[in-house]
C-alpha cells in the first residue's frame, strides 16, 4: 500500500481481494471450517477501504473450485459503490446492512420506583393504573423526565429493606415534560397541550396531578449540554446524575407506539435467555471491563456458578470490589488461562468438567487493545489480535463440541469494525470477522452460535482506554457511545428466543456515517436517506478563476475542513503556517481531513496528504497544483 500510494498515479488502481468460500450463501456446503481463515480478509478489507478510499478495495468471494471468470467480469464492469460481492454458479450477490430488530417495549401503564435493595441493577418497571383527572387536575402522557443526584441517592438507599418500611419505595423523578391526555373542567388546560410538570414521582407513563403543578411549554427549549438516556438505561442515568450533579440528566420515555407490545414481544421471540442456577457459565476475558459487566448481567438473570477466564488471572484494583459484589450472589471461579493456547484450553476444560454443574453457556469476550494504521502493521501485531479472538474462539469451539454437550449458547464478542471498517483497526477487524464466520459455521452444524458486532460501549472495554480525540472522531463518524445497561439488555434478548447468527448492536447515525465516506459504498443504501446533499465544488469553474482568487478559495476550504476536524470554534484563528502536528492533528484525524477535501474538490488524494503537507498553506498549494497542473517544459 505504501508503494501504491507513493506512486501518485492520476487514476489510482482498484484493489481486488479475492477469497474462495469465505462467505456462506444458500446452497453452500458446511465445510470443515477451513474457510474461517479466509473470512478474516473480509474484516481487513473493510478497513483497507476506509484508510485508502482512493484504491476502492473490493472483496470478491468465489465458489470453491470455480474458475476466475466471475472475477474478470467484475474487473471489466467496475461496478461503482459495490465493494462486497460474492459469486456462485449462475448468481451474483452483493452485501447490504439491514435495519435491525425492534426494541422490546413495555405494554400498558407503568412507573419506576426506587429498588428495595438500593442496587441499581434491581431497577424494574412495575404496572401502574392510569387515573382520570378530577375537575382541577390534568392527566399527562410523560415524554421525558429529569433525574437528579437526589433521585440517585434515593435509589441507592440500602437501608430501606432494613427499616422494613410498610410503604412501597418512592417513584423517581420530580420534573417532566409531556402532552395533556385529559383535563378537568376547571384546570385551564386542553387535550394536546405541551406542558412541563413539577411533581413528586414523575417517572411514569402517565401522570394525573393538580393543575397547579403544570405549566404550558409549547416549545420546550433544547436541553443544551444535557445527557439523554432511554428508559432501559435509567440505572446509567442515575449514576451520571450522582457523579455529575451539574449536568441535566433526562430519561426519554417511549412514545405512543410503545403502548402496544412489539411483534417480538407478542410472539415471545425476544424474551431474555433462560439462565439456570444449575449450570456453569464461562466468560473469557472475565476480569476485563466487558467480561465483568457480562458476568454481572448473567448473575442478574439467575446464574449462580461462573467461571471467569483471564490471561493474567489477577483482578485489577477497580475490578476487586465488583468481584466481591458478584460473590455475594454467585459462586465464582477465576481461572488463569490464555485461550489462544491449546494446552491452556485443555486445562480449562478439565477444571470446568471437574465441577458439579455442566456448562450452560460460553461468552468469548477476550481481546486486546491496539490501534495501528495498515501501513504500520507487522505480522506480530496482526497475530496478537488474531490470537485472543480468532484462535481463542476456534479452540473454545472445539472444546465446547467435545466437552459441553448441554451448551445452550455460544456467544462471541466481535466488533463493528469487521462490518463497517474503521481506521487503525485492520488487524482487530480481521480477528472479529473470524469470530463472525465461526458463529455462522456453528449454526450451520446445528450448534448454538451468535456473534455480536458491538458498537462503541461507554466507559468499559476499549472505549474506556480511548483518548478523548479518538472518542470525538468516533462520534463524529455517526457511531455513538451507548451504555453497558442497554448493551446487555439487548444481549439478553438475543440469547433467548429466535436463533440468530450475527447482529450489529449499538447506536448509529447512518446518514452521518455514510456521508463521511467518499466511496459511495452501497452497503448502506437500505439505511440512509437518498437525498444527501452534494457539497462538492465545480472543478472547471474553480480552475477558470484567476490564480489569486483560486488560491484564496482553496485556502478557505482547507482551513474550514481542518478546523472542523480539530473542533475549532468560530473565534479560533487557524494560521495558514501553523503545523498540523502542533495543533493536535494525528494520523486518524488527518484521514478525515483528506476525506473532506476529496469530497469538496472531487479529487482522489493520497492518504498521507495532511501529513505530507502539514500546514494550510502547503496543503492549499498542493491542491492548486493538482487542480491546475503546470505544463511540463
Amino acid at each position: 500500500m505504501t508503494a501504491l500510494d507513493a506512486a501518485r498515479q492520476p487514476v489510482p488502481p482498484r484493489l481486488w481481494l479475492v477469497t474462495e468460500g469465505a462467505q456462506w450463501l444458500p446452497g453452500d456446503p458446511a465445510g470443515d471450517g477451513g474457510h474461517l481463515a479466509a473470512a478474516t480478509l473480509w474484516g481487513f478489507g473493510r478497513v483497507l477501504l476506509t484508510e485508502y478510499p482512493r484504491h476502492r478495495a473490493t472483496l470478491v468471494d468465489l465458489a470453491p473450485g470455480s474458475d476466475l471468470a466471475p472475477l474478470l467480469d467484475e474487473w471489466e464492469a467496475e461496478a461503482a459503490g459495490e465493494y462486497q460481492i460474492a459469486h456462485r454458479p449462475g448468481r451474483r450477490y452483493v452485501r447490504r446492512l439491514l435495519a435491525g430488530d425492534a426494541t422490546l417495549t413495555w405494554s400498558g401503564g407503568y412507573e419506576l420506583r426506587a429498588p428495595d435493595s438500593g442496587d441499581l441493577s434491581d431497577l424494574a418497571l412495575v404496572a401502574a393504573a392510569d387515573r382520570a383527572p378530577d375537575a382541577d387536575e390534568v392527566q399527562v402522557r410523560v415524554g421525558s423526565v429529569v433525574l437528579t443526584d437526589d433521585d440517585a441517592r434515593t435509589a441507592l438507599d440500602t437501608g430501606r429493606a432494613e427499616r422494613e418500611e410498610e410503604e412501597p419505595p418512592p417513584v423517581l423523578g420530580a420534573l417532566a415534560t409531556g402532552t395533556v391526555l385529559a383535563a378537568g373542567d376547571g384546570s385551564g388546560f386542553a387535550t394536546g397541550d405541551e406542558v412541563l410538570v413539577r411533581h413528586a414521582g414523575t417517572l411514569r407513563s402517565t401522570l394525573t396531578v393538580p393543575s397547579a403543578s403544570v405549566v404550558l411549554a409549547p416549545h420546550p427549549e433544547p436541553h443544551y449540554g444535557a445527557r439523554h438516556f432511554g428508559l432501559d438505561e435509567t440505572g446509567e442515568a442515575l449514576r451520571t446524575a450522582l457523579l455529575d450533579p451539574d449536568t441535566q440528566v433526562w430519561v426519554d420515555l417511549p412514545g405512543e407506539a410503545a403502548d402496544e407490545p412489539s411483534a417480538g414481544a407478542q410472539a415471545g421471540t425476544d424474551a431474555p435467555a433462560d439462565i439456570r442456577p444449575d449450570r456453569t457459565y464461562l466468560v473469557t476475558g472475565g476480569l476485563g471491563g466487558l467480561g465483568l459487566v457480562t458476568a454481572r448481567k448473567l448473575v442478574a438473570l439467575g446464574a449462580r456458578h461462573l467461571t471467569l477466564v483471564s490471561r493474567s488471572g489477577k483482578a485489577t484494583e477497580a475490578a476487586t470490589p465488583l468481584l466481591a459484589k458478584l460473590a455475594e450472589d454467585a459462586e465464582l471461579a477465576v481461572v488463569r488461562a490464555d485461550v489462544s493456547r491449546p494446552a491452556d484450553v485443555r486445562r480449562l476444560v478439565a477444571e470446568v468438567a471437574a465441577g458439579p454443574y455442566p456448562v450452560g453457556g460460553v461468552v468469548h469476550a477476550a481481546g486486546s487493545y491496539d490501534k495501528k494504521l495498515i501501513s504500520e502493521l507487522t505480522w506480530e501485531s496482526i497475530d496478537a489480535q488474531l490470537a485472543a479472538k480468532a484462535y481463542g474462539g476456534w479452540l473454545l469451539h472445539e472444546a465446547a463440541q467435545a466437552s459441553f454437550p448441554e451448551l445452550e449458547f455460544f456467544v462471541t464478542y466481535s466488533s463493528i469494525a469487521s462490518v463497517l471498517g474503521g481506521a487503525a483497526q485492520g488487524h482487530y477487524a480481521a480477528a472479529s470477522a473470524g469470530l463472525d464466520s465461526l458463529a455462522e459455521w456453528r449454526t450451520r452444524q446445528g450448534l448454538p452460535g451468535l456473534s455480536v458486532n458491538w458498537g462503541a460501549w461507554a466507559r468499559v472495554g476499549m472505549s474506556a482506554r480511548l483518548e478523548e480525540h479518538l472518542s470525538r472522531e468516533i462520534e463524529r463518524g455517526g457511531v455513538h457511545f451507548f451504555s453497558p445497561t442497554r448493551a446487555l439488555d439487548t444481549l439478553a434478548r438475543l440469547w433467548g428466543g429466535t436463533p440468530r447468527t450475527q447482529r450489529v448492536v449499538g447506536e448509529f447515525d447512518w446518514d452521518r456515517h455514510a456521508a463521511d465516506s467518499e466511496t459511495g459504498d452501497q452497503f448502506y443504501d437500505r439505511l440512509v436517506r437518498p437525498d444527501r446533499a452534494d457539497d462538492g465544488l465545480d472543478r472547471a469553474l474553480l480552475a477558470a478563476l484567476p490564480k489569486p482568487e483560486r488560491t484564496a478559495l482553496i485556502t478557505q476550504v482547507v482551513r474550514e475542513k481542518v478546523a472542523a476536524v480539530l473542533r475549532l470554534t468560530a473565534g479560533d484563528e487557524l494560521e495558514t503556517t501553523a503545523e498540523f502536528g502542533s495543533l493536535g492533528l494525528d494520523p486518524l484525524s488527518a484521514r478525515h481531513v483528506t476525506s473532506g477535501l476529496e469530497q469538496a474538490f472531487r479529487l482522489p488524494l493520497p492518504a498521507s496528504l495532511a501529513l505530507d503537507h502539514p500546514t494550510v498553506r502547503q496543503l492549499a498549494a498542493f491542491l492548486d497544483g493538482q487542480l491546475c497542473p503546470v505544463p511540463a517544459a
